[in-house]
Protein backbone atom coordinates (compact mmCIF):
# COMPACT_ATOMS: atom_id res chain seq x y z
CA UNK A 1 0.00 0.00 0.00
CA UNK A 2 0.70 3.36 -1.03
CA UNK A 3 0.04 6.24 1.13
CA UNK A 4 0.16 9.99 -0.30
CA UNK A 5 2.73 12.10 2.31
CA UNK A 6 4.10 14.60 0.33
CA UNK A 7 2.57 17.44 -1.94
CA UNK A 8 4.40 15.98 -4.80
CA UNK A 9 2.78 12.38 -4.92
CA UNK A 10 -0.77 14.11 -5.43
CA UNK A 11 -1.65 14.44 -8.39
CA UNK A 12 -0.42 11.07 -9.42
CA UNK A 13 -2.84 9.24 -6.64
CA UNK A 14 -5.61 11.52 -7.59
CA UNK A 15 -5.51 10.48 -10.87
CA UNK A 16 -5.00 6.69 -9.60
CA UNK A 17 -7.97 6.81 -7.53
CA UNK A 18 -10.23 8.70 -10.59
CA UNK A 19 -9.06 6.23 -12.95
CA UNK A 20 -9.80 3.60 -10.67
CA UNK A 21 -13.29 4.47 -9.40
CA UNK A 22 -14.39 5.49 -13.24
CA UNK A 23 -12.85 2.24 -14.37
CA UNK A 24 -15.14 0.46 -11.94
CA UNK A 25 -18.35 2.35 -12.37
CA UNK A 26 -17.88 1.92 -15.74
CA UNK A 27 -17.60 -1.87 -15.57
CA UNK A 28 -20.73 -1.78 -13.06
CA UNK A 29 -22.57 0.27 -15.78
CA UNK A 30 -22.67 3.60 -14.76
CA UNK A 31 -20.72 6.72 -14.79
CA UNK A 32 -18.99 7.35 -11.52
CA UNK A 33 -19.03 10.59 -9.34
CA UNK A 34 -15.85 11.28 -11.33
CA UNK A 35 -17.69 11.85 -14.31
CA UNK A 36 -19.28 15.28 -12.89
CA UNK A 37 -16.20 17.87 -13.70
CA UNK A 38 -17.79 20.12 -10.81
CA UNK A 39 -17.59 17.27 -8.64
CA UNK A 40 -13.72 15.99 -9.81
CA UNK A 41 -12.70 19.40 -9.93
CA UNK A 42 -13.88 20.50 -6.38
CA UNK A 43 -11.75 17.70 -5.12
CA UNK A 44 -8.98 17.67 -6.90
CA UNK A 45 -8.91 21.68 -5.54
CA UNK A 46 -9.53 20.67 -1.79
CA UNK A 47 -6.83 17.60 -1.42
CA UNK A 48 -4.05 20.07 -1.49
CA UNK A 49 -5.99 21.42 1.46
CA UNK A 50 -6.38 18.36 3.10
CA UNK A 51 -2.99 17.20 2.39
CA UNK A 52 -1.29 20.68 4.11
CA UNK A 53 -3.75 20.58 7.26
CA UNK A 54 -2.98 16.57 7.72
CA UNK A 55 -6.60 15.62 7.07
CA UNK A 56 -5.80 13.55 3.76
CA UNK A 57 -5.57 9.97 3.79
CA UNK A 58 -5.08 9.17 0.04
CA UNK A 59 -3.76 5.35 -0.23
CA UNK A 60 -3.27 3.32 -3.48
CA UNK A 61 -2.65 -0.74 -3.33
CA UNK A 62 -0.24 -2.24 -6.05
CA UNK A 63 -0.08 -5.40 -7.14
CA UNK A 64 2.92 -6.22 -9.26
CA UNK A 65 3.75 -2.48 -9.69
CA UNK A 66 0.61 -2.00 -10.97
CA UNK A 67 -2.14 -0.35 -9.10
CA UNK A 68 -5.40 -1.95 -7.95
CA UNK A 69 -7.22 -0.27 -5.65
CA UNK A 70 -7.31 3.25 -4.57
CA UNK A 71 -8.95 4.73 -1.23
CA UNK A 72 -9.70 8.51 -0.48
CA UNK A 73 -10.75 9.20 3.39
CA UNK A 74 -11.00 12.24 5.12
CA UNK A 75 -9.33 12.37 9.11
CA UNK A 76 -11.29 14.45 11.53
CA UNK A 77 -10.20 14.09 15.41
CA UNK A 78 -10.58 10.60 16.26
CA UNK A 79 -12.47 9.08 12.95
CA UNK A 80 -11.53 8.59 9.65
CA UNK A 81 -13.96 9.04 7.10
CA UNK A 82 -14.16 6.86 3.92
CA UNK A 83 -15.31 8.97 1.46
CA UNK A 84 -14.74 7.25 -1.57
CA UNK A 85 -12.63 4.42 -3.33
CA UNK A 86 -12.26 2.74 -6.75
CA UNK A 87 -10.55 -0.55 -7.71
CA UNK A 88 -9.55 -2.49 -10.99
CA UNK A 89 -12.28 -4.31 -12.55
CA UNK A 90 -9.87 -6.79 -14.34
CA UNK A 91 -8.01 -7.65 -10.76
CA UNK A 92 -10.94 -8.69 -9.07
CA UNK A 93 -9.87 -12.56 -8.35
CA UNK A 94 -7.32 -10.82 -6.27
CA UNK A 95 -10.36 -8.90 -4.00
CA UNK A 96 -8.80 -5.26 -4.37
CA UNK A 97 -11.31 -3.60 -2.30
CA UNK A 98 -11.21 -6.15 0.59
CA UNK A 99 -7.58 -5.80 0.72
CA UNK A 100 -7.61 -1.77 0.72
CA UNK A 101 -10.12 -2.16 3.69
CA UNK A 102 -8.12 -3.98 5.33
CA UNK A 103 -4.66 -2.03 4.79
CA UNK A 104 -6.63 1.32 5.23
CA UNK A 105 -8.38 0.12 8.80
CA UNK A 106 -4.75 -1.03 10.07
CA UNK A 107 -3.46 2.40 9.04
CA UNK A 108 -6.24 3.93 11.16
CA UNK A 109 -5.76 1.91 14.32
CA UNK A 110 -2.04 1.99 13.93
CA UNK A 111 -2.12 5.70 13.73
CA UNK A 112 -4.91 5.99 17.26
CA UNK A 113 -7.72 6.62 15.41
CA UNK A 114 -10.60 5.16 17.34
CA UNK A 115 -13.36 5.10 14.76
CA UNK A 116 -13.78 4.31 11.29
CA UNK A 117 -17.16 5.40 9.36
CA UNK A 118 -18.22 4.03 6.00
CA UNK A 119 -20.29 6.92 5.90
CA UNK A 120 -24.01 6.48 4.08
CA UNK A 121 -25.05 4.02 1.90
CA UNK A 122 -25.98 0.58 3.00
CA UNK A 123 -23.73 -1.34 0.70
CA UNK A 124 -23.20 -4.98 1.61
CA UNK A 125 -19.52 -5.02 2.16
CA UNK A 126 -20.37 -2.75 4.94
CA UNK A 127 -22.25 -5.07 7.26
CA UNK A 128 -19.06 -7.17 6.09
CA UNK A 129 -17.42 -4.98 8.25
CA UNK A 130 -19.74 -4.84 10.48
CA UNK A 131 -20.32 -1.25 10.67
CA UNK A 132 -23.46 -0.24 12.25
CA UNK A 133 -25.75 2.29 10.87
CA UNK A 134 -26.45 5.52 12.56
CA UNK A 135 -29.49 7.86 12.01
CA UNK A 136 -28.89 10.87 10.78
CA UNK A 137 -30.05 14.54 10.91
CA UNK A 138 -31.19 15.85 7.33
CA UNK A 139 -31.69 19.56 6.90
CA UNK A 140 -32.68 21.33 3.90
CA UNK A 141 -33.27 24.69 3.23
CA UNK A 142 -35.57 25.63 0.45
CA UNK A 143 -36.18 28.90 -0.88
CA UNK A 144 -39.91 30.65 -0.60
CA UNK A 145 -40.32 30.07 -4.10
CA UNK A 146 -43.09 28.82 -6.06
CA UNK A 147 -40.71 26.36 -8.05
CA UNK A 148 -38.41 25.67 -5.31
CA UNK A 149 -40.86 24.15 -3.18
CA UNK A 150 -42.24 21.77 -5.90
CA UNK A 151 -38.96 20.66 -7.01
CA UNK A 152 -38.52 19.81 -3.20
CA UNK A 153 -42.02 17.94 -2.99
CA UNK A 154 -40.79 15.77 -6.03
CA UNK A 155 -37.45 15.34 -4.59
CA UNK A 156 -38.77 13.82 -1.02
CA UNK A 157 -41.64 12.29 -2.91
CA UNK A 158 -39.37 10.19 -4.87
CA UNK A 159 -37.46 9.38 -1.80
CA UNK A 160 -40.00 8.03 0.15
CA UNK A 161 -41.32 6.12 -2.26
CA UNK A 162 -37.60 4.38 -2.79
CA UNK A 163 -37.70 3.94 1.35
CA UNK A 164 -40.80 2.18 0.61
CA UNK A 165 -39.62 -0.01 -2.19
CA UNK A 166 -36.44 -1.10 0.32
CA UNK A 167 -38.15 -1.69 2.71
CA UNK A 168 -41.22 -4.05 1.04
CA UNK A 169 -37.79 -5.64 -1.22
CA UNK A 170 -35.99 -6.30 2.78
CA UNK A 171 -39.22 -7.72 3.88
CA UNK A 172 -39.60 -10.55 0.76
CA UNK A 173 -35.83 -11.32 1.21
CA UNK A 174 -36.37 -12.68 4.74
Amino acid sequence: MRTVTRADELDRAAHILIELHQRRQRALGQSGCFASDPFREFHLAVMPWLLQSGRLRLHWLELDGRPIAAEYHIAGEHVVYAYQSGIEPDAMQHEPGRLAAIATIKAAVDEGFTSYDFLRGDELYKAHWRAEPRRLLEVCVVPDKAAARFRYGVWTAGKSVKQWIKGRLAGVSR
